[in-house]
């Protein structure tokens, strides 16, 4: 009996085709011509994670032979905090460290202790974390984590979702330059980035990024009363956060960031800044945390803080020179 016939075409192609070799060749060119430097400064910026900012901030890391101080955080921590500016005072106070900015644009309290667990801890092994809260921390609780950004890049999708095939593909597009820019042009067509990230903010060799965008109003002043004591989840996230640090014995410091004058709105309703200092002191102790305070704000969003909170380079010296009086006593 005859066999009958099978549908449809087959289509193979063996190892030893030329073809497949010339593909495999192809790619292996690509890779190589990606990781030039003069050809990887013309391509878009990666699309690995949520944020354009991410890959060049790892590259920086990577390249610091240790970060004995990172500063976690949102785009404020990225704006404000300049760790040249506070390794040269700690430095002049007699203590020496090399401190790197991982501050990113948009992330909640708990989404950048997330960020250090699953990428940043890959690449440094701090003796101390500082951890960036603003009114705005302890205020909103309704998104802590800001879960949103996991759906904007392969990175987070990964960590969120937990499958092998996405925790495979995240890790290929970190080790792969070829791998990295898949995406990365149709991404920044949708998003309308046409100039790369580091050409509207640039990253230095420590993570930092001056703030140059005058622009004024994007977010009104806090008009919700600062209590006394935090959320109970965002108590219970951060302690965890602060006992995961001392068992990796790194010391974990919370700082009370502060914000233009009249971003704290009305004081008689809001507390003012003091009542937002309160709240950051309460979670500290809540916490366990070490706490750090700086001086009352005293610019306004027409000398310091074009909208409300990124600061402009004189005003994030003047946090930084703060900030390292400070940490160099607490490093005694």
């Amino acid at each position: 009996m005859m066999k009958p016939r099978e549908n449809g075409m087959q289509f193979r192609i063996p190892l030893s085709s030329g073809f497949f070799w010339l593909v495999i060749g192809g790619l292996a060119l690509c890779e190589l011509a990606f990781r030039v430097p003069q050809l990887r400064s013309k391509l878009p910026p990666a699309a690995t994670h949520y944020d354009l900012g991410v890959p060049p901030k790892v590259e920086a890391l990577r390249k610091l032979p240790q970060a004995d101080v990172v500063f976690i955080g949102s785009s404020v921590v990225r704006s404000n905090i300049s760790p040249q500016v506070v390794d040269d005072v700690v430095k002049k106070s007699g203590g020496s460290i090399q401190s790197f900015n991982l501050g990113m644009s948009g992330m909640g309290p708990l989404a950048a202790q997330e960020y250090y667990r699953k990428l940043w801890s890959r690449y440094s092994r701090p003796k101390v974390i500082v951890q960036s809260f603003r009114g705005l921390d302890l205020l909103s609780a309704d998104d802590l984590y800001q879960e949103s950004k996991y759906e904007g890049g392969r990175a987070e999708r990964a960590w969120k979702s937990g499958s092998t095939s996405d925790e495979l593909f995240a890790q290929a597009s970190e080790s792969s330059a070829l791998f990295r820019q898949h995406g990365s042009l149709s991404r920044m067509v949708s998003e309308l980035r046409w100039r790369p990230l580091a050409q509207v903010h640039p990253i230095d060799e420590r993570g930092y990024s001056r703030w140059t965008l005058q622009v004024k109003g994007n977010e009104k002043p806090y008009s919700a009363r600062f209590e006394s004591s935090v959320s109970r989840e965002l108590g219970q996230q951060v302690r965890a956060f602060a006992d995961e640090c001392r068992r990796n014995q790194i010391r974990y410091i919370i700082l009370a960031m502060p914000e233009a004058e009249t971003q704290y709105g009305d004081p008689g309703a809001t507390g003012g800044y003091e009542g937002f200092r309160r709240a950051a002191a309460s979670l500290a102790k809540m916490s366990g945390a070490e706490f750090i305070e700086l001086d009352f704000p005293t610019a306004t969003a027409d000398t310091g803080y074009p909208d409300g909170h990124h600061a402009l380079w004189p005003q994030a010296q003047q946090i930084s020179r703060q900030l390292g009086i400070e940490l160099a006593e607490k490093l005694r």
